[in-house]
C-alpha cells in the first residue's frame, strides 16, 4: 500500500471522533451519501474545526513568545540577526509580522481563537497598523465570523488617511504602491503635526 492509500479496514461506521455526532451537515452536501460517508464527513469538519482552534492558539502563543524575545533583545541589530537565522521556522517577515501584531493588539484583544481562525500574519500586522476606526471595523468582522483580508485592511485604512484631504486624489487609475506612498505619507504629516501640537502645548505663556 503506498503513502497515499486509504485504509478501509478502519472506516466503519462505529468509528467516530469523540464530539463529530454535535457537527450538523447541510442536506446539500450529504445527499447521495452513506452513513460511512456521513459519519466520516462528520469527523473530519469536527477534526478541521479543532485543529484550526489549535493553529489560532498557537498563533497567538507564538506571538507572545517572539515579542518576550525582542522585548530582551535591547539591540536591534540582534534582534534583525534573529529574524534572519532561520532558527525557527518561520520566515523573518513572518516573524515581523506576528510580533508587531502583538505588540499592536493582539495581546489586549478579546477576539478568540475561533474568530482567528483563517486570518493570516500580514493581516494581524495590518490591523495593528490601521486607524482606529479601520481596526474596529476589522475586528468587527472577525468576530460576526466573516474573512478579513490584509487588502482589504490597507484599502480601508488609505481610504480613511485621504478623506477629506484635499491635497490627495484618489483614482481608480492608481497602483497599489502608489497608494501606500499616500498613506505613508499622510502618517508622516500626521506625526508632524502632532509634534507640533506638543511643542505648543509645551511652551509657557
Amino acid at each position: 500500500m503506498t503513502d497515499s492509500a486509504i485504509d478501509f479496514k478502519a472506516i466503519s461506521p462505529d468509528r467516530h471522533s469523540a464530539g463529530s455526532e454535535s457537527i450538523v451537515l447541510p442536506e446539500a452536501i450529504t445527499e447521495g451519501l452513506n452513513d460511512v460517508q456521513v459519519g466520516i464527513m462528520r469527523d473530519t469538519v469536527h477534526a478541521v474545526n479543532v485543529n484550526s482552534r489549535i493553529a489560532a492558539e498557537l498563533v497567538r502563543s507564538t506571538a507572545a513568545e517572539l515579542y518576550r524575545l525582542k522585548c530582551v533583545l535591547k539591540k536591534q541589530q540582534q534582534w534583525t540577526r534573529f529574524r534572519e537565522s532561520g532558527v525557527i521556522p518561520m520566515t523573518a517577515g513572518q516573524i515581523r509580522d506576528l510580533t508587531s501584531a502583538w505588540e499592536s493588539w493582539l495581546k489586549n484583544t478579546d477576539v478568540t481563537d475561533q474568530e482567528l481562525v483563517g486570518t493570516s500574519m500580514r493581516t494581524l500586522a495590518a490591523i495593528g497598523k490601521a486607524d482606529p476606526g479601520t481596526r474596529r471595523d476589522a475586528l468587527g468582522k472577525m468576530k460576526r465570523g466573516e474573512k478579513v483580508t490584509e487588502k482589504e485592511v490597507s484599502d480601508k485604512a488609505i481610504e480613511e488617511l485621504v478623506e477629506g484631504n484635499k491635497e490627495w486624489e484618489i483614482t481608480t487609475s492608481m497602483k497599489r504602491a502608489d497608494l501606500m506612498k499616500v498613506c505613508t505619507a499622510l502618517r508622516d504629516e500626521n506625526k508632524k503635526l502632532k509634534a507640533k501640537i506638543n511643542e505648543l502645548q509645551d511652551v509657557t505663556i
